[in-house]
């Protein structure tokens, strides 16, 4: 019997896909996830498409697994990155203001979540991997804004060069993701999604970031 994910296959080489940002492929003719049995009807074959599909299908297993650099990036970067910053925070808040925590337990929390299903999502080839990666990322430059704000203000005993460390760290891994072609072939541009999850995540990242940004520059 057919499954989703043999649709789906068949969908990416088709001429009449859209892709929906929360649910990935869809088909160009009822904005819906496909639902036929065995063969489309309709399907619109797109050599260009099929010869990316063959491709991605022929790399063995080695190839198109978590490694190198991609590796490196999802246990340094996001796994070393967001347990750095949750116990720096913590300690930060603990020793200059304990009130403080409540701000930055949250950003804390949600800088080692999305760590953690950024991690989980590549291992697992889920279609919004790439994405929760990205918003690990966007997180990381929102603190370099901050970071150049503060320092920019006086507050605190920041430098500006702690604001510029993060903002060129994203900008470094940001290009891998979007040139890896080991990123390509584990999770195909095609399939990708941006699910709520980290959109939710991401938003009250920000939020609390604004807060806090706005309470110390009043002040």
């Amino acid at each position: 019997m057919i499954t989703q994910q043999d649709r789906n296959a068949q969908c990416a080489t088709c001429d009449l896909r859209k892709f929906n940002p929360e649910m990935g492929i869809v088909c160009g003719l009822t904005n819906a996830k496909a639902d036929f049995e065995e063969a489309c009807p309709n399907y619109t074959p797109n050599k260009i498409l099929q010869e990316q599909q063959n491709r991605i299908e022929q790399q063995s297993d080695k190839e198109a697994s978590v490694g190198g650099w991609l590796a490196f990036f999802l246990w340094v970067g996001l796994g070393g990155g967001a347990t750095v910053s949750f116990f720096s925070l913590l300690i930060s808040s603990l020793y200059d203001n304990p009130l403080s925590l409540l701000f930055t337990l949250p950003i804390a929390v949600i800088i080692v979540t999305i760590a953690v299903l950024a991690i989980i999502a590549f291992y697992r080839r889920k279609s919004n991997a790439v994405s929760l990666a990205y918003t690990y990322l966007a997180m990381a430059a929102i603190d370099g804004v901050a970071a150049l704000l503060f320092a920019a203000k006086g507050i605190a005993d920041i430098a500006l060069v702690d604001g510029l460390r993060p903002l060129i760290w994203t900008t470094i891994w940001a290009c891998f993701l979007h040139y890896s072609s080991r990123v390509a072939d584990l999770i195909p541009e095609q399939q990708r999604t941006w699910g709520m999850p980290e959109r939710i995540l991401l938003g009250i990242y920000l939020l609390v970031y604004l807060i806090l940004i706005a309470l110390n520059v009043a002040a």
